[in-house]
């Protein structure tokens, strides 16, 4: 919800989010499932297993938030009022700027990517939606103790096979915080791919859906 052409509801928080995980899943009968998330996917999945790990079989997650209190400056920038609503007001600039942050090869970066995501920045709610969650999870000094806590301290209870992937190359969420996500969780693998940003699916998708595919299918899962 808030992100694409989704609806914009009125309220935002990483609890509703979860929630609304937990909703779809019962909405569409599925009792066990494999969540696979990017960046604020990855960290709601991450919270996801941790409040329901009988109905996660696996996970697998890609320059996950919610392992560590960095994030870069720009973001936690945008969770200051006013400065936020200036900066995010819908350009064609701050969307070419905001998606080469989050690559490693800005080439990929091409006339027509900055055009579908700057129509999609425009859409009404999406740039209250992108501020609201930043700020329910960030402040100025990174991501709020309050949701990093229980995610520590939850980790090594997290048995369910995992796969974490990340770019070396990341410049929003450290690479070192997979590292030591991958020390904590005792069934979990990691997946590093060299000269990649942010967002392995949208910079490198044949090996991005190679290691995902050959994860699933060490779990027996085709």
């Amino acid at each position: 919800p808030g992100f694409g052409r989704s609806e914009n509801p009125a309220h935002y928080s990483t609890d509703f989010l979860v929630s609304f995980i937990d909703e779809f899943l019962k909405a569409c009968s599925i009792d066990e499932v494999t969540l696979v998330g990017s960046s604020l996917g990855g960290g709601l999945s991450l919270l996801y297993a941790l409040a329901h790990p009988e109905r996660v079989q696996n996970l697998v997650l890609i320059g996950s938030a919610g392992f560590g209190r960095d994030i870069s400056v720009a973001l936690r920038l945008l969770t200051l009022p006013v400065l936020g609503e200036c900066v995010t007001t819908p350009s064609r600039r701050w969307t070419r700027l905001l998606l080469r942050t989050s690559v490693f090869d800005t080439s990929l970066i091409t006339a027509a990517e900055v055009t579908l995501f700057y129509k999609l920045s425009r859409l009404p709610g999406n740039q209250k939606a992108f501020l609201s969650i930043l700020r329910s999870a960030c402040s100025l000094g990174g991501v709020r103790e309050e949701i990093l806590g229980p995610i520590r301290r939850g980790l090594p209870g997290l048995v369910m096979p995992a796969l974490l992937l990340w770019g070396d190359r990341d410049a929003v969420i450290p690479l070192r915080y997979g590292e030591k996500a991958r020390s904590l969780m005792p069934k979990s693998s990691m997946k590093v791919l060299p000269r990649c940003g942010h967002l392995p699916p949208y910079e490198r998708p044949d090996e991005t859906c190679d290691a995902i595919l050959d994860f699933l299918d060490r779990q027996g899962i085709s």
